[in-house]
């Protein structure tokens, strides 16, 4: 006997075992009257409590699916931000390029002003100096 778990509920395959809840398998069957068309004709329910150890497996199946499909879209999304983080790394790496710049221009122009009051104070003095010498 060959045991087959299907993911897809519209499955017709012959002998196939298919999940329609966490609580229940439905199995192919073949009506009366037409014997090479597979029908889906009856859903048998098999609870928990059942003490079968194939009923915990195909449960245990069922949930790893479920857990497996309800993953996927995480992944997806934590793969997306993943870009993301490395797009904004790299921003974020050319606007402190950007930001080393910038300070090493405004060290430059603060040394600049520097010299700038320096000549003036020195012009000051000067021009103090020549209008006490003119006065005396």
């Amino acid at each position: 006997m060959f045991l087959y778990v299907v993911l897809r509920k519209s499955s017709r395959e012959n002998g196939a075992l298919i999940f329609s809840s966490p609580n229940c398998l439905k199995i192919p069957g073949r009506r009366a009257g037409s014997r090479n068309k597979p029908k889906l004709m009856e859903t048998v329910r098999i609870f928990r409590t059942v003490g079968s150890k194939f009923g915990a497996l195909l449960l245990n199946i069922n949930i790893l699916i479920l857990h497996s499909a309800s993953m996927q879209s995480e992944i997806d999304e934590t793969d997306s931000l993943k870009i993301c983080i490395a797009r904004l790394e790299v921003e974020n790496a050319e606007l402190r390029k950007k930001f080393a710049e910038i300070e090493a221009r405004n060290a430059e122009l603060k040394a600049r002003i520097a010299k700038l009051e320096d000549v003036q104070i020195q012009n000051e003095l000067i021009k103090n100096l020549l209008s006490v010498s003119r006065k005396t």
